[in-house]
């Protein structure tokens, strides 16, 4: 129904793979839950988005040999 209408559907409380690909397989566009990450503070947050862009930097770097940022 929510698809007829074009709205998103969010999921919460994803615990386990098998929950998770229930929802992938009913077209479910995003999710949240343990299984993804617990609670976190956010200087948490924070960092692990940070180590997340530096590992996406350092690849980026990797692959096409150049430093910069990832664009």
């Amino acid at each position: 129904m929510s698809k007829s209408l074009n709205l998103k559907v969010i999921a919460e409380g994803v615990e386990n793979e098998a929950q998770l690909s229930f929802l992938r397989e009913h077209q479910c566009d995003e999710f949240q839950g343990y299984y993804f990450s617990r609670p976190l503070k956010s200087f948490d947050v924070a960092a692990k988005l940070w180590k997340r862009e530096m590992s996406n930097q350092e690849e980026t770097e990797a692959t096409f040999g150049w430093k910069g940022t990832v664009p």
